[in-house]
């Protein structure tokens, strides 16, 4: 028999009334009760003189609250205690927040997204293991320093000032950049930085959180490389060219200056594919891309079309002849003989050339022409080069 006050039958869902002739084993939960159990018998044993224990009691609906415990004897006047005293808390709440801060610790330790927290003035004061394995970085080593040991120099002061001004206005950021490791490499990120704010609306700390993107980077830059360059040469391909020759000719209008668009076509290629096979053609046009892009400048652009032809954007000319020494050189670089297996073989090119803006002012228009200019050339006994005129277009 056990007398109850109202607080300690509310903690265990009940009335007084309800609680009465209740055996405290009826409510507790099945898991908790050895304990209990094994406590009461210590301490009627005389071999402790009180005891704790955290266990739950369920309630009527079948759910359950966490109390803590604490019994004591009662001793009567002749030293003996047949009583016990029994005081409880509900700590519901706090088992609740325990576990939350276990899952959350769990979840920091165990994330393999990179995790950094910063104090309010941006200097870490904690890291998880994955910022580690993705920096090279030690949590010593980084706790206490600023983010900033990371910078690649990829992005500028600019960047880094609008990132921290949307901080403090919307509260988080997310985007990529690139970061550099312990060793000097650097990789990918793509990282979203959330501002922690007391209850007093303060930001009071920042957390980032960051995934190495670096392989889908590497993955995307070829994707395009291949979508603008031809694959066997490397050299730009048709779609980029079109951008280039949009942008030469800006930069030409800007700087008031000529460009010489030249269309570039093998003599006697297809011999050499006939009679040596298709990979002696496939060097012979590697090593013709090799031979052009050491021959012109580096602001200068040639790309492949197709085939055996490409096409070559000669900038920055002040006079029309101009273009006139650099293509000399060019026949001459081509019509070096060219080793294939062992074997010698030789090649030439036919080239027609129109300048901008004196042949046309738009894109297309030149190319056609330089076309034109280099049939007129082949027509007029190879191995060698055509300015466009009125009377080749007639």
């Amino acid at each position: 028999m056990y007398e109850i006050n109202p607080k300690f039958a509310a903690i265990a869902g009940r009335s007084q009334k309800e609680m009465t002739g209740i055996d405290w084993i009826n409510i507790t939960h099945p898991d908790d009760v050895q304990e209990g159990l094994d406590k009461m018998a210590l301490l009627n044993a005389g071999k402790i003189p009180e005891f704790n224990i955290n266990k739950r009691y369920i309630w009527p609906d079948g759910s359950h609250v966490w109390i803590s415990m604490k019994v004591v004897p009662l001793k009567e006047r002749d030293g003996t205690h047949t009583r016990h005293l029994s005081m409880i808390e509900d700590i519901t709440d706090r088992k609740k927040a325990d576990s939350s801060l276990r899952l959350s610790a769990s979840v920091f330790a165990h994330a393999q997204e990179n995790i950094m927290i910063t104090d309010a003035d941006h200097i870490i004061v904690d890291v998880n293991a994955a910022f580690t394995r993705d920096t090279g970085y030690s949590r010593e080593e980084a706790i206490g320093k600023n983010p900033s040991l990371l910078k690649s120099g990829h992005q500028g002061s600019e960047f880094y000032r609008d990132m921290w001004q949307h901080l403090e206005n919307i509260g988080y950021w997310r985007g990529e950049l690139w970061n550099r490791n312990k060793n000097g490499e650097v990789f990918a990120v793509l990282l979203t930085i959330t501002a922690v704010r007391n209850e007093f609306g303060k930001i009071t700390h920042y957390v980032g959180i960051s995934a190495d993107i670096t392989q889908i980077k590497q993955h995307q830059q070829k994707l395009e490389h291949s979508a603008h360059h031809d694959a066997l040469t490397g050299l730009p391909n048709r779609m980029l060219l079109a951008d280039r020759l949009r942008q030469a000719i800006a930069q030409s209008q800007r700087n008031e200056q000529l460009m010489a668009v030249c269309y570039l076509d093998l003599d006697e290629f297809k011999p050499i594919n006939d009679s040596m096979g298709h990979d002696a053609g496939d060097l012979v046009l590697i090593e013709v891309a090799t031979r052009i892009t050491a021959t012109i400048r580096g602001g200068d652009t040639v790309a492949r079309l197709g085939g055996d032809e490409f096409v070559i954007l000669l900038l920055g000319l002040e006079q029309v002849d101009e273009f006139r020494l650099t293509l000399d050189r060019l026949l001459k670089a081509i019509s070096r003989p060219i080793d294939i297996f062992g074997k010698q073989a030789q090649i030439a090119a036919s080239i027609g050339v129109s300048l901008f803006p004196i042949s046309s002012e738009d894109p297309d228009t030149l190319l056609r022409q330089a076309d034109l200019a280099m049939y007129t050339a082949k027509q007029s006994g190879r191995n060698q080069y055509k300015l466009y005129s009125w009377e080749i277009a007639n």
